[in-house]
């Protein structure tokens, strides 16, 4: 059986993960994985129901040091990988050792390009970013994108050759998306379940713009409407959002609702789900909500457009714009019969977006690898 070895950064919830728990859940009869990566328990338990064995390893302390890449390289020796998935540009970069000095076969996936969340977060310009980009593509055998707009991006730049490059986009496994009853889904994660309510499934930290939402959240009670806000997620903004929340006095409208391991529960307690992201790849909690057939309301980004055509299966707002998120929901909220059609026709839309589909395709490059 060929043996995989998914490296991962870090065990948190976002995309990089949950593609690598996608792939081990539909492939996970036909070859053998190993997951590389650190984190808190509960999400190392989910690596390993699974059906991947974890292997401890900790990346974030370092960044130029070879301790890390040291040691994942002896640890891809002493498993014997035929394949080594590296999800994300640290892992990539610290994966180039294993793939140069070992008889192993590496696939790099980008899921979000290191240059667009430096200069996002920090105003850099991106060079030192986009070289790394480019040392990661030269060095491994392939790169795949997550989305249209990346693999755009990618080849622009030339940080990649088109041989070596292959757009498989982020899916939805189906099978998890069980609606439950809208009542029982709110009192479980204390909603009131006579209100209207909004919400977001989303790491919190910097990229995905939740402030965005609490400013909408304060307009939409400024103007006298009982429209609640759900954030279902944990990350490194959450004390800093929560007295955010304090501050404006919106501690009954805005509800913290934690990770959500089960995510169609979530969904099935919303009216309406909002995206206020400033950058994505392709956002999988977009992609399952338009699934579970809820209208959407997302930044007008690239990413998100390559999902949402505005008016026809979600409605596109610019970003880092509070009122127009405000709008958005109001309008949706305040005719739901006039809007329903667009929760159904991104519900049919989003079909063509499937794990089983983009992990039997990659499935297909682990084996073209492993014969090399």
């Amino acid at each position: 059986m060929i043996r995989v070895v998914h490296v991962i950064n870090q065990a948190k919830e976002g995309g990089g993960l949950e593609h690598a728990l996608a792939l081990i859940s539909e492939l996970r009869d036909d070859f053998e994985f190993f997951v590389a990566t650190s984190g808190p328990e509960h999400m190392l338990d989910r690596i390993e129901h699974s059906g991947a064995r974890v292997i401890p390893i900790e990346f974030m302390g370092f960044r130029l040091k070879p301790f890390p890449a040291i040691r994942l390289a002896l640890m891809v020796k002493r498993l014997k990988a035929d394949v080594v998935h590296l999800h994300g540009t640290r892992a990539a970069f610290f994966g180039i050792p294993a793939r140069m000095f070992l008889n192993v076969r590496s696939i790099y996936t980008v899921h979000i390009l290191s240059y667009h969340k430096q200069r996002a977060e920090q105003g850099m310009a991106g060079f030192p970013y986009v070289w790394a980009e480019k040392m990661c593509c030269r060095v491994h055998d392939r790169v795949i994108a997550i989305s249209q707009f990346y693999r755009n991006e990618i080849l622009k730049r030339s940080i990649c050759s088109k041989d070596k490059l292959v757009m498989i986009p982020n899916g939805v496994s189906y099978h998890k998306l069980r609606p439950v009853d809208r009542g029982e889904a709110r009192k479980k994660l204390g909603l009131d379940p006579q209100r209207l309510w909004a919400g977001v499934a989303a790491r919190l930290v910097p990229q995905k713009g939740i402030e965005f939402l609490i400013e909408a959240a304060q307009i939409l009670k400024e103007r006298g409407l009982d429209i609640g806000v759900a954030i279902a997620g944990d990350g490194e903004l959450k004390k800093k959002l929560e007295a955010m929340v304090d501050a404006r006095n919106l501690r009954d409208t805005v509800v913290f609702c934690g990770y959500q391991f089960d995510i169609a529960p979530f969904l099935s307690a919303l009216d309406v789900f909002v995206l206020p992201s400033l950058w994505e790849g392709l956002p999988i909690a977009l992609l399952e909500a338009m699934a579970m057939g809820l209208v959407c309301v997302a930044t007008d980004i690239d990413g998100v457009k390559e999902v949402i055509e505005h008016g026809r299966t979600g409605l596109l707002v610019p970003a880092r714009n509070s009122t127009a998120i405000a709008d958005a929901v109001q309008s949706v909220l305040g005719e739901q019969e006039k809007f329903r059609p667009i929760g159904e026709r991104a519900k049919e839309e989003v079909k063509k977006y499937s794990w089983a589909d983009s992990a039997r395709r990659i499935a297909d490059i682990y084996r073209e690898l492993a014969r090399r």
